[in-house]
């Protein structure tokens, strides 16, 4: 008995161009995991009500910025105060490092916000690691 031969219905380029489309898409589906985690972390932060702000510009410095091997594909800084959103946006460009792959990065841009969770009142480092959680959590179901 002999044995027939395998023809091919596709070639290398096509399989390529397959699997390139597929880490596009996971990679899109990744960005709105941290989307959605970072809306999460500014929502529960700008609610938290431990601490008082007297100027706003504390509570205006909280987002987050979202990038693709370094290129900034999401932010959202949405604080009525736009010294507190300059500042916001400035601390977290100066945070996102040089790090390849997708990086998210949660900021109090506001230099007092480390002295005010030094007194004990949380601004973002509770929401913060619920973000981390979601992160974790949803990126393990991809």
């Amino acid at each position: 008995m002999s044995m027939g031969k395998f023809i091919p219905v596709f070639n290398a380029s096509q399989i390529l161009g397959d699997l390139k489309k597929h880490d596009k898409e996971v990679l899109e589906k990744a960005v709105e995991i941290f989307k959605y985690s970072g809306e999460g972390f500014v929502n529960n932060s700008r609610n938290l009500r431990t601490y008082k702000d007297r100027t706003g510009n504390l509570r205006s410095s909280i987002g987050y910025m979202i990038l693709v091997n370094r290129k900034r594909v999401q932010e959202s800084f949405p604080g009525d105060k736009a010294v507190g959103k300059a500042e916001g946006r400035k601390e977290a460009a100066r945070l996102t490092g040089t790090d390849k792959g997708i990086v998210i990065v949660g900021v109090a841009g506001m230099e007092y916000g480390r002295d005010v969770e030094a007194r004990g009142y949380d601004v973002i480092t509770g929401p913060g690691e619920q973000a981390q959680l979601v992160i974790s959590e949803l990126v393990g179901r991809l």
